[in-house]
């Protein structure tokens, strides 16, 4: 079951239509592209405890990098199908909120 696009906090919305346009990213990454766009910080915890929630949701999947890796806590995050549909779909929402005449 697909979550309602509305229950997603703006934050999350982001994070998601990050990981859609770079494909995969470390957590670390994501900060980066977030700071870089949005013209201001993330905190971790909010951009992790994000992540896991979007992560529980079935919106992003994780997976850790090869055992070369120089650290083996780091996770590359991905959209997984439901996730695309998500982020079409609240573009989709918005478009149509935009468009809306009082």
């Amino acid at each position: 079951m697909i979550k309602d696009q509305l229950a997603l906090s703006f934050l999350e919305f982001r994070l998601l239509v990050i990981i859609h346009k770079k494909k995969a990213l470390t957590g670390r990454d994501i900060a980066a592209v977030y700071k870089k766009k949005m013209k201001r910080k993330v905190s971790y915890g909010s951009l992790y405890t994000s992540l896991r929630r979007l992560t529980a949701d079935g919106f992003v999947s994780n997976t850790r990098p090869a055992k070369n890796s120089k650290d083996s806590r780091i996770r590359v995050f991905s959209l997984t199908k439901t996730g695309r549909v998500i982020v079409r779909q609240t573009r989709n929402h918005f478009t149509s909120l935009a468009k809306f005449k009082v």
